[in-house]
């Protein structure tokens, strides 16, 4: 490459002008390289005359040197190593600190258990000292109660031997004694002492004062508290509680006993004093005659036309067949209770219902026979022909219905009741 055609001048590349600061091209020329001697001198003659490669080559001069300045000063420390025995002594040192430290530590949790226990037998002694002086004046006041009545019984007892003129028991021991010295003096034997028997004494006059006493006391107490249990007014009747129509307990045999006593009245001629036979029967089989209905149910039906104490509950079978006829119920309501009986001599059935609100209907589906006819067809008719009435807050409507008479009644108004007896069915 040539450097020296100052028209055609390429400046001198950056490693080869390195090349030739380090002095490489020197080497090689003086390795007898020919190429390498062409090559320096043409970058001479190109440095004398290219001012910008000079400056290039003099900043890269100075480059190096710096770089050589920092090179030797950074050169690596001397250390020179302790001998071998001064490491061993200060690997000794650094283990007895550390043995001291640990024993030290012992030490102080040593001395801080101590104090710990210390403090807690102290408030545990203090404690106990605390508690013996809280029972010793409990103590004391227990034992002194407890000798009062000794002492008291010792003083009765001696009191009473006084009265008495009986001989206390040391005393008769003294003279059982005097009496021995005394035979052994006159040449008498002695007799060997037997078991000392305890001679019945009678009761101390004073502890018998004491009991009676406390006889009259108990007497006087007793007849105050009768006293005041005399003065004390009777406590007011409690209400009567109003029974529920219950049809759920009763059993199979009872509604077959029911069913069996009103089949025998009807095959013996339907006449009255059969049928109330056959109510008898039922009677006495425990078949609770509803005397009262629930409160719960709103049956205001007090004086009523209908005796209530003739009416027998029983399921929807007996009821039907008692009446050899349908059953009459208003459509869309539950049903209760069924309950068979007789008004003026003919067969009757009484339908309980629950009304939407609650509240309870009374449906009482009568028989018409022709027995007697023309009276009471009479008031059927009247009964139809009558506006409906109410009694208080319960109303009361007749319909006639096939050949019965339906009256309902209930906490209604009378336009209600007619309009649920429209829904009457089977």
């Amino acid at each position: 490459m040539s450097y020296g055609d100052r028209a055609n001048m390429e400046h001198i590349p950056e490693g080869v002008l390195h090349a030739y600061l380090d002095g490489q091209l020197a080497d090689a020329e003086a390795a007898g390289a020919a190429e390498g001697g062409r090559e320096r001198q043409e970058i001479e003659l190109h440095l004398a005359e290219c001012a910008e490669c000079r400056g290039r080559l003099e900043e890269a001069g100075r480059l190096r040197d710096r770089a050589d300045a920092i090179l030797s000063a950074s050169g690596p420390v001397e250390v020179s190593p302790p001998p071998f025995e001064e490491i061993v002594a200060r690997s000794r040192v650094q283990a007895t600190r550390r043995r001291v430290f640990r024993l030290n530590r012992v030490t102080a949790l040593g001395w801080a258990a101590t104090i710990v226990l210390a403090v807690g037998v102290g408030w545990i002694a203090r404690g106990s000292l605390a508690f013996r002086e809280a029972v010793a004046p409990e103590a004391s006041s227990v034992a002194a109660d407890t000798a009062t009545p000794m002492l008291i019984q010792a003083a009765d007892e001696e009191l009473a031997n006084e009265v008495a003129g009986t001989p206390t028991e040391d005393e008769a021991r003294l003279r059982q004694s005097e009496l021995a010295k005394s035979r052994i003096a006159a040449g008498v034997e002695a007799p060997v002492a037997a078991p000392a028997e305890v001679a019945a004494q009678p009761e101390p006059a004073v502890e018998r004062k004491f009991a009676e006493a406390d006889a009259r006391e108990r007497e006087e107490a007793q007849r105050l508290k009768e006293v005041a249990e005399a003065d004390e007014p009777a406590p007011p009747p409690a209400a009567p509680v109003p029974q529920r129509i219950a049809v759920a307990g009763e059993t199979r045999g009872v509604a077959a006993g029911r069913r069996d006593s009103i089949r025998r009245a009807r095959e013996a001629g339907d006449s009255l004093a059969l049928r109330e036979q056959a109510r008898a029967e039922v009677v006495a089989q425990q078949v609770t005659v509803v005397g009262a209905v629930a409160a719960a149910d709103s049956l205001a039906m007090q004086d009523i036309a209908f005796a209530e104490a003739t009416w027998l509950v029983v399921d929807q079978t007996t009821a039907r067949e008692y009446l050899d006829g349908p059953i009459a119920t208003i459509q869309g309501l539950p049903t209760l209770s069924y309950a068979v009986g007789t008004i003026e001599g003919r067969r009757a059935v009484r339908i309980t219902q629950r009304l939407e609100s609650g509240a309870a209907l009374e449906v009482i589906q009568q028989e018409v026979t022709a027995r007697p006819a023309d009276a009471f067809r009479r008031r059927v008719e009247a009964l139809e022909a009558a506006p409906a009435v109410a009694l208080d807050s319960v109303a009361s409507v007749s319909v006639k219905w096939g050949d019965y008479v339906i009256t309902a009644r209930a906490e209604l108004a009378p336009d209600s009741l007619r309009a649920l007896l429209a829904r009457i069915r089977e």
